[in-house]
């Protein structure tokens, strides 16, 4: 996890885009954030270690951006479904991981 915090404190000190979106904001006004696939892929940060650091900053994850990401660049539909619901269950458990999953499903 510390990789990912200096990578973030690294590109924001020399002005440099962290290539994260925000693409909205809950009711309690965290950011939903995408390119988190290109993130994780990229920087090869694992999930779980991007989920708690993102929860420490007071960010969510745009899972279904993600998951279309991953669908973009190649990834099986059932390994990227089980990557994110395992991640999920680590970090948030699994009622959070459910629920995420069901509006995954809905897209899919």
């Amino acid at each position: 996890m510390q990789f990912l915090q200096s990578l973030l404190l690294e590109k924001r000190k020399k002005g440099k885009n962290t290539g994260l979106t925000v693409n909205g904001k809950t009711a309690d006004g965290k950011s939903v954030m995408g390119n988190v696939f290109g993130m994780y892929e990229t920087h090869g940060v694992a999930l779980e270690d991007i989920i708690q650091k993102f929860d420490e900053l007071g960010y969510l994850v745009d899972w279904v951006d993600f998951y279309n990401a991953a669908m973009n660049g190649g990834w099986k539909r059932e390994s990227t479904l089980k990557k994110i619901q395992y991640a999920l269950i680590d970090t948030k458990g699994k009622d959070y991981a459910a629920q995420v999953m069901q509006q995954i499903e809905k897209i899919t």
